[in-house]
C-alpha cells in the first residue's frame, strides 16, 4: 500500500500525483478508489511528467498568491484546493502512500469556485439582483456552460454512485478500469473468492473462482511478492477445490513472502487440523497468535484446538521419525523417493519429504524437478542456504530452467540478499516472465 517510500523517488513521484489531481479534478476519467502501483509508476527526476506537473503547480499558485492584492475570488478557490490536497500530498511524501479519488473530495470546492467565477466573468454575468433560476438563464453566456457542466458532472456523480453500493461492486468494477493496481486487482480477487465461499451454486462457484484466481494473478504479475493474494489463492484451493497439496504450497509461500502475515499460519493450522496433523495445526495456531494477538478468530481457534487435542506446540515439529526403508531395497529408485518425497513436502512434512528427495538426487543428480522441490521442503525447514544451494545447482545445469529462477529470486529476497534477487529477476524478465 505504500509503494513510494524510497527516497530518490518520494519527492518526484508526490508531484506526478499532484499532477493526477489535477486532471482528475478537470477530467473525472478514470474514477477509481485506489490507484495503487503500479497504475502510477514511481518516477525520478528525468521523467518529463514531473517536470510539467511542477510547473503546473507553481504556475497556480502564483496566479493565486498575485491574486490575492486584490481579493480576486479565483484566489480564494486555487488557495482553497491546494491547502485541501495538502494532507493527501504529505501521505505521498511522508508514508510513500498512494493515490485515490476521495482525496479530491474536498479540493473540488475550490475548483467549483474558480469555474463559477470564470464563467460569471468571461460570460459576462450580472448576479448585482437577487440569484434565482431566471436570473441565471437570462444570462445565456453563463447558463448555457454552467448548466452543460452541471449536467456533466452531475452525471459522472451519479453513475460513480453505483459502483460504490458495495465493496463487491466497487472492487470487481475498478480492478477493470485500473488494470495495473495491484491493489485493485488484490480487492477484486479477494471479494470474488469470498463469494465463491459464500454461493452455494456451482455455476456461480467456479465462475468467482476463475474470476479471482484471474484478479490474483494479474496482482502478482504486478507485484510477485504480495503475501496477501498468495493467501487469497492458497485460501481458494483449501475451501473451494479442496486441494490441500497447492494449499499447503500456496500457504507457505505466503509465509516467506510476508513472514508477519498472519492469516497464512491461521489458515495451515486449519487445513493440518483437517488432515489430522494436530502437532502442526498447534504449531501454526501459535504462530499465528503470536504475529497477531488481536485477531479474535485466530485465538478462538488456537484455543478450540488446544482444548480437543491438548497439544500447545511452540516449536515446529520436526517430524524427524526415520522413512523406514529408505535406504533398503533395490526396487526403490528414483521415481519412488521423488514421488513421496515431493507428496511429503505438499502435505507440509518437509523433513520427512527432504530425506526422499535428497535420495532422489542422489539417484538421480540431474533432475531438475527433483532438486526444486527439495529447496521447496530445504525453504519449509528454514534452511535457507541449503534451499539456495540446491536451486544454484538446477541453474548451473539449466541456467534458464524459469522454475528454479523463480524460488531462487524468492529465497534470495527473503535471506536480505536484494542484489542477487534482482540480478535473478532481471534474467526471467529476459526469458519473458
Amino acid at each position: 500500500s505504500y509503494p513510494y517510500t524510497d527516497p530518490a523517488i518520494k519527492l518526484p513521484t508526490m508531484l506526478l500525483i499532484f499532477g493526477w489531481c489535477i486532471k482528475l479534478a478537470l477530467v473525472p476519467f478514470p474514477l477509481a478508489y485506489s490507484y495503487a502501483y503500479n497504475q502510477i509508476p514511481p518516477v525520478t527526476w528525468a521523467s518529463p511528467f514531473v517536470w510539467v506537473a511542477l510547473i503546473a503547480g507553481l504556475g497556480v499558485l502564483y496566479v493565486a498568491v498575485k491574486g490575492l492584492k486584490t481579493w480576486q475570488q479565483y484566489s480564494f478557490g486555487i488557495l482553497f484546493f491546494l491547502v485541501a490536497l495538502a494532507p493527501a500530498m504529505g501521505f505521498v511524501l511522508l508514508r510513500g502512500g498512494i493515490l485515490a479519488e476521495r482525496f479530491l473530495y474536498a479540493p473540488v470546492l475550490g475548483l467549483c469556485v474558480v469555474v463559477v467565477w470564470a464563467l460569471s466573468k468571461y460570460g459576462k454575468a450580472d448576479f448585482s439582483s437577487a440569484l434565482t433560476v431566471n436570473s441565471v438563464l437570462r444570462q445565456p453566456l453563463f447558463a448555457i456552460p454552467f448548466i452543460a457542466l452541471l449536467l456533466l458532472y452531475s452525471g459522472e456523480t451519479v453513475e460513480r454512485n453505483f459502483d460504490w453500493y458495495s465493496n463487491f461492486a466497487l472492487f470487481t468494477h475498478d480492478a477493470n478500469v485500473v488494470e495495473n493496481s495491484c491493489q485493485a486487482q488484490l480487492h477484486s480477487g479477494t471479494s470474488y473468492i469470498e463469494a465463491a465461499i459464500r454461493d452455494h451454486g456451482q455455476k456461480e462457484r467456479v465462475e468467482a473462482f476463475n474470476a479471482g484466481m484471474q484478479h490474483l494473478n494479474k496482482a502478482l504479475n504486478i507485484n510477485p511478492h504480495l503475501a496477501e493474494a498468495i493467501y487469497e489463492k492458497a485460501r481458494a484451493f483449501h475451501y473451494l477445490v479442496g486441494n490441500t497439496d497447492s494449499a499447503v504450497l500456496y500457504y507457505n509461500q505466503s509465509i516467506m513472502e510476508g513472514p508477519t502475515y498472519a492469516l497464512s499460519y491461521f489458515g495451515l493450522g486449519q487445513l493440518y487440523e483437517n488432515l489430522g496433523k494436530q502437532e502442526l495445526a498447534s504449531y501454526y495456531f501459535n504462530k499465528g497468535v503470536q504475529i497477531d494477538p488481536y485477531n479474535q478468530e485466530g485465538l478462538a481457534a488456537r484455543d478450540e484446538h488446544r482444548k480437543k487435542t491438548g497439544l500447545d506446540v511452540k516449536t515446529f515439529p520436526s517430524q524427524s521419525n526415520d522413512i523406514a526403508g529408505a535406504d533398503d531395497g533395490a526396487d526403490k529408485g528414483f521415481d519412488y523417493y521423488n514421488n513421496k518425497g515431493t507428496d511429503f513436502g505438499k502435505r507440509g512434512d518437509f523433513a520427512n519429504g527432504a530425506k526422499y528427495l535428497e535420495k532422489a538426487v542422489e539417484l538421480n543428480p540431474t533432475s531438475a524437478e527433483a532438486w526444486v522441490n527439495l529447496s521447496i521442503c530445504q525453504a519449509g525447514l528454514k534452511q535457507y542456504s541449503k534451499g539456495i544451494a540446491s536451486l544454484e545447482k538446477v541453474l548451473e545445469m539449466y541456467p534458464n530452467n524459469e522454475s528454479a529462477i523463480r524460488n531462487i529470486v524468492v529465497m534470495y529476497d527473503f535471506t536480505g540478499q536484494k542484489a542477487k534477487a534482482d540480478e535473478y529477476r532481471e534474467k526471467l524478465k529476459a526469458l519473458g516472465n
